[in-house]
């Protein structure tokens, strides 16, 4: 009995697919905050397979404000979805930390969508910051 219980744990391991390591991208992106405000971001992006066309991603990195010179740091996670060919769609959602200013921590929300190569990404992102402030941006990523 032990024994076929063990070929049987050994068949099913077998047949599961083997973990995809962890791809990441460093990015560079603008942003207009439609208060007459831009930013400018560097960021570095995590990203682990759920299935073939869908992955989770982490992404971090630093910011500047045009209008106030603010620095901060912008903490994203999502949900990246290949559908097939070149193009990729993503939600977003985390905290921007921001160094100075009325507020220190603004919710942000996204959704964008582009074209990815094997070495780089272009895309174009609709979100915003709580506050009622919408954004319109885009994202240039290389793959390390």
């Amino acid at each position: 009995m032990r024994l076929r219980i063990a070929l049987a744990a050994l068949a099913v391991l077998s047949l599961a697919p083997l973990a995809a390591p962890a791809q990441v991208r460093l990015g560079v992106g603008g942003d207009y905050i439609f208060n007459e405000q831009g930013v400018f971001e560097l960021t570095l992006a995590v990203e682990g397979r759920l299935a073939r066309r869908i992955a989770v991603e982490g992404r971090f990195g630093g910011l500047v404000t045009t209008s106030s010179s603010t620095a901060g740091v912008p903490l994203d996670f999502g949900l990246r979805v290949t559908p097939g060919g070149r193009t990729y769609f993503e939600a977003l959602i985390g905290p921007w930390f921001f160094f100075n200013g009325g507020d220190a921590v603004r919710g942000h929300a996204a959704f964008g969508f582009g074209l990815e190569q094997r070495a780089f990404s272009f895309g174009l992102e609709f979100g915003g910051l709580t506050g009622g402030n919408a954004m319109l941006g885009a994202r240039l990523a290389w793959r390390l």
